[in-house]
């Protein structure tokens, strides 16, 4: 016998004696595995049962699902890929939300029939409470990732089962999910829970692209709503002092549209203003220059400003132009 097996015999021994005593020998046991048993007898969990018996009826699965249908969008692809890696292994591949409830599980057919009998299927509940020691539920109770192994389980009825399962959090540290693979208690190998944790860390990745896609996004709505509030003239240039954007300001000052413009170089509004190119190719502010505008239909003077817009690496990838005529700019001050 190896010392594999004579581990195994050994934890069945110390489960045989603690579903009837509740007592552990100290350092037997993984502390964490001993933690999970002794909740487990705390909360009278049925060692010979293993069954959920909490399982969503499909309105409130469908409804626990929407909520959490950014992490399962996200996760599926790489659930997809791990089920692949493992096919025809007997391993299942499953996600659950904060609460332990199984949004989605992939598997060969003939093991998602072996788990179904332990109701281990979506909408279940697979917490500690529900089905004893296991890794879903443990890591929901250590938030660290685990695999629990044969006769780790606290119910006899997944002592078939090795389980290898990590947690996942927010961009704000919240628990949201958790991955697992299951699959016969034969197949354990460390690896499990080394591919259990990158897809994770895959997973979060995405997730905070996302979300800071979303605040960029944000940031960018707010800025637009300012740049076409603003009461001055507004232009956008590209490095190469070409029109990027321009506000209805600058529009009405110019008697163009902004698509009209998209592409031209500045030089077309502002022949004279020089300081634009020194702020593209330098860096340079320029605050309250005089200059006259190629509007429509004719020349206006205006007081402009160019202020550079900065890259990566303290480069500059383009520039604001800000301008006003010196009639309206004028006529502010008479009123003050």
């Amino acid at each position: 016998m190896g010392s594999a097996e004579i581990r195994s015999d050994y934890i069945l021994r110390l489960w045989e004696q603690f579903v009837q005593s509740g007592k552990l020998p100290d350092g037997g046991l993984n502390p964490v595995v001993a933690a999970s048993w002794r909740r487990c007898y705390e909360q009278n969990v049925d060692p010979n049962d293993g069954r959920s018996h909490h399982v969503l009826d499909d309105s409130a699965l469908a409804r626990v699902i929407s909520e959490r249908a950014e992490l399962l969008g996200i996760a599926l692809p790489l659930m997809q890929d791990l089920n692949r890696y493992v096919a025809g292994s007997g391993f299942l591949v499953m996600l659950t939300d904060e609460r332990g409830f199984i949004l989605e599980a992939l598997g060969d057919q003939d093991t998602l029939a072996r788990a179904r009998e332990i109701n281990f299927i979506k909408g279940a509940a697979w917490t500690e409470k529900e089905v004893g020691t296991n890794a879903i539920g443990t890591v929901l109770e250590e938030k660290v990732p685990l695999q629990i192994n044969s006769y780790e389980h606290y119910c006899r009825l997944h002592h078939v089962w090795t389980c290898s399962a990590a947690p996942i959090f927010s961009e704000q540290k919240q628990l949201i999910g958790v991955l697992n693979m299951s699959g016969p208690c034969q197949e354990t190998h460390k690896h499990t829970l080394g591919m259990v944790v990158s897809a994770v860390a895959a997973i979060t990745h995405q997730m905070r692209v996302r979300e800071k896609n979303r605040q960029l996004n944000l940031l960018n709505e707010r800025m637009r709503n300012v740049f076409m509030s603003m009461s001055d003239g507004v232009i956008i240039l590209d490095k190469t002092g070409r029109i990027v954007q321009v506000n209805p300001v600058a529009e009405k000052l110019l008697g163009r549209g902004s698509r009209d413009m998209e592409g031209e170089s500045y030089l077309q509004a502002f022949p004279e203003f020089t300081g634009v190119g020194d702020t593209l190719r330098k860096g340079k502010d320029f605050i309250d220059v005089e200059t006259p505008l190629q509007g429509n239909p004719g020349v206006v003077h205006c007081i402009a400003s160019s202020k550079p817009m900065w890259g990566e690496g303290q480069q500059v990838n383009g520039a604001v132009v800000i301008f006003n005529p010196v009639k309206r700019i004028r006529n502010l001050v008479n009123r003050m």
